[in-house]
């Protein structure tokens, strides 16, 4: 999935942005941004998933602790904390997030270098230890074995066995960096974060538009309605974003197929099943998978 990373954006601007049926999903910085409680507040309470982000040492504690609360309350899907947010702002965040049901992502960024790996690996573990649900590490890449260094981690025994899968975000800032951020998905990362207008937030970050060819070939987000459409005009994928659509197109970005119980077919699921061939790179697609089973059935209800 492609997480857009939003800054400076004007409000009424950001929040078509995040109604886009081509927006899967949307970080906002909101120590970069200046936005108002209430717009927070529909911001966070849009259908798209969004990462409230506020970094303590950009905006201060007391703007990180009033707008994430705020973030929280409104509905985010996930709210960001650097592993070096005071502890006590920490706990506060941590205990409001689990009562919301807001997936903490603990994070740490390097801008100056790549650390070794032992370095890296125990800042996974710290992260876990201090309440992840997401890891999150973010590392400044001055070569390819920078970039390898940090993409190891996604295949770490240990890590492995901790029950990490879907849940490591690594990857590696800057020029030498850029191949790890969509390598990433491939190892396992739930999302890769991209810029819009121009504007990245981090070294390195790709716009939203090149990530977009990267991982689905021609099929290129279009404006209107229609969401995903072949460059040919063959396959669509509707405005939808049910749960069940963004498993399947999650699981053809692993380049594997999610199996469909028959009575959860309908127009839209149809329409993520037809692309997803393309999105794993296979041009033709193949017949739809079916799981005929009752479970199937309860799980993706």
């Amino acid at each position: 999935m492609i997480c857009v990373s939003l800054q400076k954006m004007p409000f009424t601007e950001a929040v078509a942005l995040l109604e886009s049926p081509m927006t899967e999903m949307a970080e906002i910085r909101l120590d970069l941004s200046a936005y108002s409680n209430r717009e927070v507040s529909e911001l966070c309470s849009l259908p798209v998933p969004v990462i409230a982000t506020c970094r303590v040492d950009m905006a201060g504690e007391a703007k990180a602790a009033e707008q994430l609360e705020v973030a929280i309350d409104s509905g985010a899907a996930f709210v960001d904390m650097e592993l070096e947010m005071p502890p006590a702002l920490s706990e506060n965040l941590l205990e409001k997030a689990g009562k919301a049901g807001c997936r903490v992502i603990r994070s740490y960024h390097c801008f100056g270098t790549t650390p070794d790996y032992d370095s890296l690996k125990n800042k996974v573990r710290e992260c876990l230890a201090k309440g992840a649900d997401i890891v999150k590490i973010a590392v400044m890449a001055s070569c390819k074995e920078d970039s390898e260094r940090v993409l190891s981690l996604y295949k770490d025994a240990d890590l492995t066995a901790a029950g990490l899968e879907g849940r490591l975000v690594v990857f590696a800032m800057g020029e030498a960096g850029k191949e790890s951020r969509i390598e990433s998905l491939r190892l396992g990362a739930p999302f890769c974060y991209a810029s819009v207008n121009g504007s990245p937030t981090a070294p390195g970050q790709p716009d939203v538009r090149t990530v977009c060819k990267e991982l689905y070939g021609n099929a290129l987000p279009r404006a209107g309605k229609g969401g995903l459409r072949l460059m040919d005009g063959g396959i669509t994928i509707p405005q939808s974003k049910s749960t069940l659509q963004r498993r399947i197109i999650a699981s053809a970005l692993a380049g594997e197929c999610y199996e469909v119980a028959p009575d959860d077919i309908c127009e839209d699921v149809r329409a993520a099943l037809a692309i997803a061939p393309v999105i794993a790179g296979k041009r033709k697609p193949k017949e739809i998978c079916m799981r005929p089973s009752a479970e199937a059935h309860d799980e993706n209800r």
